[in-house]
Protein backbone atom coordinates (compact mmCIF):
# COMPACT_ATOMS: atom_id res chain seq x y z
CA UNK A 1 0.00 0.00 0.00
CA UNK A 2 1.37 3.51 -1.04
CA UNK A 3 1.94 5.45 1.40
CA UNK A 4 -0.15 9.15 1.12
CA UNK A 5 1.35 12.33 1.20
CA UNK A 6 -0.13 15.12 3.28
CA UNK A 7 -1.13 18.22 0.96
CA UNK A 8 0.49 20.39 3.89
CA UNK A 9 3.64 18.78 3.43
CA UNK A 10 3.18 19.29 -0.28
CA UNK A 11 2.66 22.94 0.06
CA UNK A 12 5.54 23.63 2.10
CA UNK A 13 7.29 22.06 -0.46
CA UNK A 14 6.24 24.32 -3.04
CA UNK A 15 6.88 27.48 -1.58
CA UNK A 16 10.39 26.06 -1.03
CA UNK A 17 10.99 25.48 -4.66
CA UNK A 18 9.68 28.87 -5.25
CA UNK A 19 11.40 30.65 -3.04
CA UNK A 20 14.75 29.23 -3.87
CA UNK A 21 13.87 29.96 -8.15
CA UNK A 22 13.59 33.89 -6.80
CA UNK A 23 17.20 33.84 -4.83
CA UNK A 24 18.51 32.00 -7.40
CA UNK A 25 17.42 34.70 -10.39
CA UNK A 26 18.03 38.00 -8.05
CA UNK A 27 21.80 36.97 -7.66
CA UNK A 28 22.07 35.83 -11.30
CA UNK A 29 20.36 39.73 -12.30
CA UNK A 30 20.68 41.66 -9.62
CA UNK A 31 18.05 44.61 -9.62
CA UNK A 32 19.74 48.18 -10.99
CA UNK A 33 20.14 50.69 -8.43
CA UNK A 34 18.20 53.22 -7.80
CA UNK A 35 20.64 56.05 -7.80
CA UNK A 36 22.35 55.28 -11.20
CA UNK A 37 20.42 53.93 -14.09
CA UNK A 38 21.43 52.98 -18.15
CA UNK A 39 18.09 53.25 -20.22
CA UNK A 40 20.09 51.37 -22.65
CA UNK A 41 23.96 49.46 -23.70
CA UNK A 42 24.72 52.73 -25.95
CA UNK A 43 23.18 55.27 -23.94
CA UNK A 44 25.46 57.59 -21.38
CA UNK A 45 22.91 59.08 -19.60
CA UNK A 46 23.12 58.81 -15.76
CA UNK A 47 20.03 59.54 -13.45
CA UNK A 48 21.10 61.85 -10.62
CA UNK A 49 19.08 62.32 -7.29
CA UNK A 50 18.11 65.54 -6.01
CA UNK A 51 20.99 66.99 -3.89
CA UNK A 52 23.92 65.57 -5.59
CA UNK A 53 26.57 67.91 -6.65
CA UNK A 54 26.81 66.56 -10.24
CA UNK A 55 25.92 69.57 -12.48
CA UNK A 56 25.82 69.63 -16.57
CA UNK A 57 28.34 71.86 -18.76
CA UNK A 58 28.12 75.48 -17.02
CA UNK A 59 27.20 78.71 -19.21
CA UNK A 60 30.14 80.40 -19.91
CA UNK A 61 30.14 83.85 -17.72
CA UNK A 62 31.35 87.44 -18.66
CA UNK A 63 30.70 89.42 -21.76
CA UNK A 64 31.49 87.33 -25.52
CA UNK A 65 34.77 88.20 -27.31
CA UNK A 66 35.09 90.84 -29.20
CA UNK A 67 32.41 93.19 -27.50
CA UNK A 68 33.41 96.66 -26.63
CA UNK A 69 31.46 98.98 -24.25
CA UNK A 70 28.86 101.10 -25.53
CA UNK A 71 30.35 105.03 -25.82
CA UNK A 72 28.61 107.04 -22.94
CA UNK A 73 26.93 110.27 -24.02
CA UNK A 74 28.09 113.43 -22.96
CA UNK A 75 25.57 114.93 -20.95
CA UNK A 76 26.61 118.18 -22.73
CA UNK A 77 26.08 116.63 -25.84
CA UNK A 78 22.60 115.88 -25.48
CA UNK A 79 21.02 118.54 -23.37
CA UNK A 80 17.52 119.60 -24.42
CA UNK A 81 16.36 123.02 -23.89
CA UNK A 82 15.36 122.83 -20.06
CA UNK A 83 12.44 125.35 -18.97
CA UNK A 84 13.90 127.02 -15.48
CA UNK A 85 13.21 129.83 -13.21
CA UNK A 86 15.82 132.63 -12.22
CA UNK A 87 15.67 134.56 -9.23
CA UNK A 88 17.59 137.83 -9.43
CA UNK A 89 18.41 139.39 -5.99
CA UNK A 90 18.28 143.15 -5.13
CA UNK A 91 20.76 145.10 -5.75
CA UNK A 92 22.15 143.44 -9.00
CA UNK A 93 22.42 144.23 -13.06
CA UNK A 94 19.92 141.85 -14.29
CA UNK A 95 21.87 141.15 -17.83
CA UNK A 96 25.28 140.64 -15.67
CA UNK A 97 23.67 138.36 -13.65
CA UNK A 98 22.29 136.11 -16.08
CA UNK A 99 25.51 136.66 -17.80
CA UNK A 100 27.36 135.10 -15.23
CA UNK A 101 24.71 132.69 -14.04
CA UNK A 102 25.23 130.76 -18.13
CA UNK A 103 29.50 131.01 -17.80
CA UNK A 104 29.26 129.42 -14.69
CA UNK A 105 26.98 126.63 -15.61
CA UNK A 106 28.47 126.35 -19.53
CA UNK A 107 24.52 126.78 -21.29
CA UNK A 108 22.96 129.05 -22.88
CA UNK A 109 20.02 131.19 -21.82
CA UNK A 110 17.17 132.71 -23.39
CA UNK A 111 14.49 134.39 -20.88
CA UNK A 112 11.33 134.43 -21.71
CA UNK A 113 9.33 136.66 -19.02
CA UNK A 114 10.80 138.27 -16.36
CA UNK A 115 8.48 140.69 -13.38
CA UNK A 116 9.63 142.34 -10.68
CA UNK A 117 11.20 146.38 -9.68
CA UNK A 118 14.15 147.81 -10.20
CA UNK A 119 16.10 151.24 -9.47
CA UNK A 120 18.09 151.81 -13.17
CA UNK A 121 17.51 150.89 -16.65
CA UNK A 122 19.51 152.20 -19.53
CA UNK A 123 17.79 151.54 -22.88
CA UNK A 124 18.37 152.78 -26.11
CA UNK A 125 16.14 151.95 -29.67
CA UNK A 126 18.38 150.30 -32.28
CA UNK A 127 16.27 151.17 -34.78
CA UNK A 128 16.91 154.54 -34.73
CA UNK A 129 19.92 157.12 -34.24
CA UNK A 130 18.57 158.15 -30.28
CA UNK A 131 20.58 158.38 -27.52
CA UNK A 132 20.81 156.21 -24.87
CA UNK A 133 18.21 156.82 -22.03
CA UNK A 134 19.22 156.46 -18.82
CA UNK A 135 16.44 155.93 -16.05
CA UNK A 136 17.32 156.06 -12.29
CA UNK A 137 13.84 155.80 -10.74
CA UNK A 138 11.51 153.69 -9.25
CA UNK A 139 10.67 151.51 -12.42
CA UNK A 140 8.14 148.08 -12.22
CA UNK A 141 8.94 145.27 -14.89
CA UNK A 142 6.46 144.43 -17.15
CA UNK A 143 8.02 141.43 -19.32
CA UNK A 144 12.04 141.03 -19.76
CA UNK A 145 13.01 138.81 -22.38
CA UNK A 146 16.32 138.21 -24.30
CA UNK A 147 19.22 135.72 -25.08
CA UNK A 148 22.85 135.09 -24.10
CA UNK A 149 24.46 132.92 -26.02
CA UNK A 150 27.39 131.35 -24.54
CA UNK A 151 31.46 131.97 -26.06
CA UNK A 152 32.46 130.84 -28.74
CA UNK A 153 29.31 131.88 -30.46
CA UNK A 154 28.77 135.05 -29.00
CA UNK A 155 30.96 136.76 -31.63
CA UNK A 156 28.26 135.06 -34.36
CA UNK A 157 25.09 135.50 -32.47
CA UNK A 158 25.35 138.57 -30.08
CA UNK A 159 23.54 138.55 -26.95
CA UNK A 160 20.29 140.83 -26.78
CA UNK A 161 17.98 141.68 -24.10
CA UNK A 162 14.60 143.94 -24.29
CA UNK A 163 12.38 145.33 -21.37
CA UNK A 164 9.13 146.95 -21.13
CA UNK A 165 8.87 148.79 -18.06
CA UNK A 166 6.24 151.35 -16.40
CA UNK A 167 7.43 154.96 -14.51
CA UNK A 168 5.43 156.18 -11.69
CA UNK A 169 3.03 158.80 -13.27
CA UNK A 170 2.35 155.47 -15.95
CA UNK A 171 4.08 156.37 -18.85
CA UNK A 172 5.46 153.00 -20.47
CA UNK A 173 9.17 153.28 -21.52
CA UNK A 174 10.97 150.56 -23.37
CA UNK A 175 13.60 149.33 -25.62
CA UNK A 176 17.16 147.20 -25.98
CA UNK A 177 18.36 146.94 -22.23
CA UNK A 178 21.80 147.00 -21.08
CA UNK A 179 21.61 147.08 -17.79
CA UNK A 180 18.77 146.83 -15.35
CA UNK A 181 19.45 147.33 -11.65
CA UNK A 182 17.29 145.18 -9.13
CA UNK A 183 15.45 147.07 -6.35
CA UNK A 184 13.78 143.84 -4.75
CA UNK A 185 13.57 140.66 -5.90
CA UNK A 186 13.00 139.53 -10.16
CA UNK A 187 11.85 136.73 -11.25
CA UNK A 188 12.36 135.64 -14.74
CA UNK A 189 11.16 132.51 -16.50
CA UNK A 190 13.87 131.08 -18.99
CA UNK A 191 15.01 128.21 -21.11
CA UNK A 192 18.94 126.74 -20.93
CA UNK A 193 20.63 124.81 -23.54
CA UNK A 194 23.43 123.94 -24.84
CA UNK A 195 25.13 123.65 -28.35
CA UNK A 196 22.82 125.73 -30.46
CA UNK A 197 23.26 125.86 -34.16
CA UNK A 198 24.05 128.69 -35.68
CA UNK A 199 22.36 129.23 -39.61
CA UNK A 200 24.30 131.75 -41.81
CA UNK A 201 21.93 133.23 -44.42
CA UNK A 202 23.21 135.12 -47.35
CA UNK A 203 21.34 138.15 -48.91
CA UNK A 204 21.61 136.11 -52.43
CA UNK A 205 18.81 134.29 -50.76
CA UNK A 206 16.10 136.39 -49.95
CA UNK A 207 15.73 137.01 -53.72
Amino acid sequence: MAKRISPFYVLIDYKRTCMRALLARLFLHPIPSPFTMNNSRNSSSVFVPQGSSERGPSKPRGRPPGSKNKPKESKRETMGMKPVTLEVPAGVDIITWVTNFANSNQVCVTVTAGFGHVSLAVLSNVLSQAPVRQYKEYLTVNNFSGTYVLSPLTQATPSFFNAALSRMNGELIGGAASRMVTMGRVVLSAYVFRNPHVFTVGVAEFH
